[in-house]
């Protein structure tokens, strides 16, 4: 991990100096497969000490990579949290974050039970009007977990889901056609 540390320090001054996303770190961690390490052992990922220790060695040498890093854990525990518990979706949700390599970036806990956000149900699924706050690590990321408000026979529903940061919007695709 020597050799990492020494390439996040170069990169970490870089982007302290410019006030950016550190791209360059996260494409290291990804490459080195450290997101997908997240899941636990029997998923495909690594022990939770593993998981502590590298978070521990990557704030030695970048804070804002460690920050991100580390907030793409937080849905990732709650599907662990599912998981342990018997939830079949989430143990095919952490599967499949493992297999794919899949870097999750999550609105947290300001958006859990209080989601900003309105969903209508549509033929085929739901058409989804909110705008969200910042997330850390959503430059990185190919996945963003969300959740939006959604009134319903028995009131309102806050339902959680997930969306692939490259899906194109209803006016993307009507610009695409045009």
């Amino acid at each position: 991990m020597s050799e990492v540390g020494k390439q996040l320090d170069t990169h970490a001054q870089q982007t302290d100096n410019s006030s950016e996303f550190a791209y360059q770190n996260y494409e290291l961690l990804h490459k080195l497969g450290l997101f997908r390490m997240m899941i636990p052992v029997e998923l495909g990922g690594a022990s939770y000490s593993e998981r502590v220790e590298v978070i521990r060695e990557i704030g030695q040498h970048c804070g804002s990579t460690t920050l991100s890093f580390s907030m793409h854990s937080h849905p990732i525990a709650v599907n662990i949290f599912k998981h342990l518990r018997g939830d079949k979706q989430a143990t095919a949700t952490l599967r499949k974050i493992a297999h794919n390599d899949l870097i999750i970036a999550g609105t947290g806990a300001n958006d859990w039970l209080a989601s900003s956000g309105d969903m209508t149900s549509v033929e085929g699924g739901y058409r989804v009007n909110a705008h969200k706050h910042f997330v850390s690590g959503a430059p990185g990321a190919q996945v963003f977990v969300t959740s939006a408000n959604l009134k319903s026979n028995v009131g309102i529903e806050v339902l959680h889901f997930a969306i692939p940061f490259n899906l194109k919007t209803s006016v993307e695709r009507e610009k695409d056609v045009q």
